[in-house]
């Protein structure tokens, strides 16, 4: 029946989004005319809705507002699972500003077509719409710090593998903010099976019990569903009977979760990672994370990875074998287990808060660099001495005066320092960043540092790197 359902939901989208490019309003519930539509109707504000372009609010198909209730912030990346016209994805736009991103996801051609008009008459650029189901999200793991959705995921077959898709994809201490229709008690056998009433936000609906437990099952923490909206469906085309036995029990819901800010490690990682790895081995298993993230096939084999690693296959596989076994011989490596195994590795799965102590031109553009969040590294302070830069606001931070390093610290611990000082003043600061508990420390200061054995210092030369090229362009 699942294909049957997909193919249902996207004949009707297509529909509602060729009717709202006519200038026509669309349906998602049973009674298929604006107007008497018990699950779309009157859900957005006019505040929001007037500095948008037509097509966006036209084909505006949800049960909720999720951007009213999903708390965004400047800076933040956000999915919206089946986007349709854009009319959440360009609200959301507005609402982390340029130094964010809105993506949204849909399926249907025709739905994209439009949202993406909307997008070019709206004029906004922080956005990009995708193609895909929401059931394989086109995104890495950790792509995300927020995912919102309207009225979509009860139109799912599957709606576990949606859910763990979503974990998947939102970073540690993602939050999960969702608009959709839930049901509390028996759904007749006979609402179940009708596909008309499957693409129109009701036969799919689950019990607010079940959904609970899916989203548990998946990783989320602090699940919370609040009903928004009680449907009654005497007027909404179902029959009296059936229209009598559900109302009441149907209802938009806004379902908030959380993924958990830190991760545990697996215990097979752990077993293997009590050994010493050498750093070139990690700096090797950062460069295949990243064509891993970046393919498109189901599959890869060593000597596919090598190639794109720039090392041989029997390096791939040496590097591999210092945490356990992966992939079969003949078969390859299957693409997202290895994908998730060596952010596992990594640690990337756990997130990590970061503080920067320099607010010079170094500093400036390592704050600037979205990498670092894309990766799980979230700056969360950034300290300096010189008066004229303190209490300035840099990427949504204020940056703070170095003397309160040591009581920040105490009371908010980070997991990673990043030094970008002058070379004369990197040693003091380091020393005050490990009285203060800090155990790594990534340094740009041109200087060696002296810390305890249990502290990890990497150091970021640029001028030597500079030499080693100048080494290999004079003997050629």
């Amino acid at each position: 029946m699942s294909q049957d359902i997909r193919d249902a939901v996207q004949e009707k989208y297509a529909a509602a989004a060729r009717k709202a490019a006519a200038g026509e309003k669309g349906s998602c519930g049973p009674s298929g005319s604006c107007g008497c539509d018990p699950v779309t109707e009157n859900l957005y504000d006019i505040s929001q809705t007037t500095a948008l372009p037509e097509g966006a609010v036209l084909a505006s198909l949800g049960c909720g507002n999720p951007t009213a209730l999903a708390g965004l912030h400047a800076g933040e990346t956000l999915l919206d699972l089946g986007s349709g016209g854009g009319i959440d994805v360009l609200l959301s736009a507005k609402r982390v500003g340029p130094t964010g991103k809105a993506y949204g996801l849909d399926m249907t051609d025709e739905m994209l077509a439009l949202a993406r008009a909307n997008q070019a008459k709206a004029g906004v650029t922080n956005v990009e719409f995708l193609k895909g189901e929401i059931e394989n999200i086109p995104l890495p793991a950790g792509a995300v710090d927020v995912i919102i959705s309207n009225c979509v995921i009860n139109l799912s077959a599957d709606k576990g593998r949606v859910l763990k898709e979503a974990f998947r994809v939102l970073r540690p201490d993602g939050r999960f903010a969702v608009s959709d229709v839930v049901c509390r008690g028996e759904i007749p056998d006979a609402v179940r099976r009708s596909m008309e009433l499957w693409v129109g936000c009701i036969a799919g609906a689950l019990d607010v019990h079940e959904y609970r437990q899916l989203l548990n099952d998946a990783g989320f923490v602090d699940v919370d569903i609040e009903p928004t909206r009680i449907y009654q469906f005497e007027d909404a085309g179902l029959g009296e009977t059936l229209a009598r036995e559900i109302s009441g029990r149907v209802m938009g819901a806004f379902i908030r979760a959380r993924k958990p800010a830190l991760a545990p490690r697996s215990p097979i990682v752990k077993k293997f990672t009590m050994r010493k790895i050498s750093d070139s081995t990690v700096r090797r298993l950062s460069v295949y994370l990243r064509f891993l993230e970046q393919t498109t096939t189901p599959t890869i084999s060593s000597g596919e990875l090598a190639r794109l690693g720039g090392t041989t296959s029997a390096q791939v596989r040496k590097d591999l074998s210092f945490f356990g076994s992966f992939g079969k011989r003949g078969l390859g490596y299957a693409v997202p287990e290895l994908t998730r195994r060596i952010r596992d590795i990594l640690g990337l799965e756990r997130g990590y808060r970061v503080v920067l102590v320099g607010a010079g031109r170094m500093g400036g553009a390592l704050v600037q660099y979205h990498g670092f969040k894309q990766r799980g590294f979230h700056i969360t302070a950034i300290y300096d001495q010189d008066a004229r830069k303190i209490g300035s606001r840099w990427n949504g931070l204020v940056v703070r005066d170095v003397k309160y390093l040591e009581s920040d610290l105490k009371k908010d611990p980070s997991d990673i320092a990043i030094v970008a000082t002058p070379a004369e003043s990197a040693q003091h600061v380091v020393d005050r960043l490990v009285r203060s508990g800090v155990k790594a420390i990534l340094n740009f200061a041109p200087v060696p540092l002296n810390v305890p054995p249990d502290v990890e210092v990497k150091t970021v030369n640029m001028a030597l790197e500079l030499e080693t090229l100048s080494y290999s362009l004079a003997n050629r």
